[in-house]
């Protein structure tokens, strides 16, 4: 298979042939699955038994934004950016293929991804004060739909202050709206695959592709 072959496949298909899957499409799958609550609904779906109704209230009671779900979108833009890019990381992977909309947050995605993906959850320290602007964070979750904005905060948190409750000093994350917009970033990159624009930027080349990022189908 050739090489620019491999990249499509990796892109676009979970199954590559050969007793390979793509980590990419798997965790894309995984991801998605999680923030729809997929398994959950299927088990209410399933409840048939409707005298049983303090099950199915307590199954629904769990119906919220799962942080492993986030992650999973975030690590995904890590994942696009070590292989395509070669800065190697998730504000070059929003640089090149994402929105104009998502390019201008992509300080506020790193920062969250490493809020989540380091402490699970939801405050960012950058080690080095002069990013504070761009990088600290107290992060806020909301599923309710905003038509203009991913992010959103009035004024800037202070290091250390741990009892300040001010919502204007949290930073509004619009889960759905940042959802779309990495489900934007990653058809641009099915598009580019598709296309054959895709370069791979590792040392070694489709081996190291094969190696990290591919597992053997079971």
């Amino acid at each position: 298979m050739e090489k620019k072959e491999i990249i499509k496949q990796f892109v676009l298909n979970k199954d590559m042939g050969n007793g390979r899957e793509s980590c990419l499409v798997k965790a894309l799958e995984d991801a998605r699955r999680l923030y729809t609550n997929e398994d959950l609904w299927k088990r209410i779906d399933n409840l048939s038994d409707y005298s049983n109704q303090e099950e199915m209230i307590e199954l629904a009671k769990r119906v919220e934004i799962p942080f492993l779900s986030l992650i999973g979108y975030l690590i995904l833009l890590d994942l696009i950016g070590n292989v395509f890019t070669q800065k190697e990381n998730i504000i070059k992977a929003i640089e090149t293929f994402g929105s104009p909309k998502l390019k201008e947050c992509k300080h506020q995605v790193n920062a969250l991804r490493n809020s989540l993906a380091h402490n699970y959850g939801l405050i960012n320290i950058p080690n080095n004060s002069k990013y504070d602007e761009q990088s600290l964070h107290k992060f806020t979750l909301l599923e309710k739909e905003n038509s203009e904005k991913i992010f959103d905060r009035k004024q800037q948190w202070e290091r250390g202050k741990w009892k300040d409750k001010n919502e204007d000093t949290s930073t509004i994350v619009y889960v759905k709206n940042l959802v779309n917009e990495i489900e934007k970033l990653i058809k641009n990159l099915q598009e580019d695959a598709e296309n054959d624009k895709l370069s791979i930027y590792l040392d070694g080349g489709i081996e190291e592709l094969r190696a990290r990022f591919t597992i053997e189908k079971k």
